[in-house]
């Protein structure tokens, strides 16, 4: 995982089949956690809120570890 891939405010979006890629890359890792990390806290709507809580917490770290390398 490079990191670089894909950016989700320019107007790229998650892969539906890996909704943890969020880089777009194809694998879950480094850069998917640094937009996970970047998006922390109360964040409506945001892709790396993958319970749906309005928060990006410890959760979704927890879901986003769990698909590490996928």
């Amino acid at each position: 995982d490079s990191g670089s891939a894909c950016i989700l405010d320019n107007g790229c979006s998650v892969d539906a089949s890996n909704p943890y890629d969020l880089t777009g890359d194809g694998i879950v890792g480094s850069g998917d956690l640094n937009l996970l990390l970047g998006a922390w806290g109360p964040n409506p709507n945001d892709p790396a809120d993958y319970t749906g809580d309005g928060m990006v917490d410890y959760f979704d770290l927890a879901i986003m570890l769990g698909a590490w390398g996928t």
